[in-house]
Parts: structure tokens; C-alpha cells; sequence
């Protein structure tokens, strides 16, 4: 078995997506952009994690570190 069910998080369903940690505003935001067709068409996977960033960066705060730092000497620096 590889999958537990429909809301796996591996899948790229609606539940899997919320399991992933995916917003309502994010999956909102993404059907907006890629509207609504007779056809069928592919997506782009990164279109939906553009969604989703462009939706957690007006509420998650992006930080950085550094784990291990190494300690570096400059010289004939002007």
C-alpha cells in the first residue's frame, strides 16, 4: 500500500492538499488564475505553489539561518 487514502498528503487531491498544509485562500487563488475551461489541459504543479506562496507571504514572515556558520578572513579589502 502507498498511499493511506484520498487525503494522503502525497496526493494531489483537495484533501491531500490540506493535509500538505495548502490555504482555502491559497486553492481559492489558484482557481482564479487558471479559470475555467471546456477542455482539458495540464497545469503546471509550480502554479499552484506560486498560489500558495503569494498567499503565505502577506501572513507567514520568511526567516534565515545560518546552522553552521564558518568564520571567514578577508584581506587587501579597501
Amino acid at each position: 500500500q502507498l498511499v493511506d487514502g484520498w487525503d494522503d498528503p502525497r496526493m494531489p487531491t483537495l484533501q491531500g492538499l490540506r493535509r500538505r498544509g495548502y490555504t482555502p485562500a491559497a486553492m481559492r487563488l489558484f482557481a482564479e488564475r487558471v479559470g475555467i475551461s471546456k477542455q482539458n489541459s495540464l497545469i503546471d504543479f509550480s502554479v499552484l505553489e506560486g498560489a500558495l506562496r503569494e498567499d503565505l507571504d502577506s501572513a507567514a514572515a520568511r526567516r534565515m539561518a545560518v546552522i553552521d556558520p564558518v568564520k571567514l578572513v578577508l584581506t587587501n579589502l579597501e
